[in-house]
């Protein structure tokens, strides 16, 4: 994350009363991102899952699958 808005960061939490500008703020802040990250990866894993539950298609899967065709047709044409 860039120095800025780990100031920004920084300030705001400080605004709030729950100060993080400390030698750990960066890692606190990478450990954050790195959490929310996970946690959209888990959602979005759950919205294939259900969707199979529920009979239904497989977005992510059509987009892995068109995306292999295009790779294989691009080696191809290499």
């Amino acid at each position: 994350m860039r120095a800025d808005a780990m100031a920004i960061r920084c300030a705001e939490t400080c605004l709030d009363g729950e100060c993080t500008c400390r030698p750990s703020s960066h890692d606190d802040e990478m450990a954050r991102v790195d959490a929310m990250s996970r946690g959209r990866r888990a959602d979005a894993i759950r919205a294939e899952t259900n969707a199979a539950m529920d009979g239904r298609d497989f977005p992510l899967r059509d987009r892995l699958d068109e995306l292999a065709v295009q790779a294989t047709e691009l080696a191809r044409l290499s």
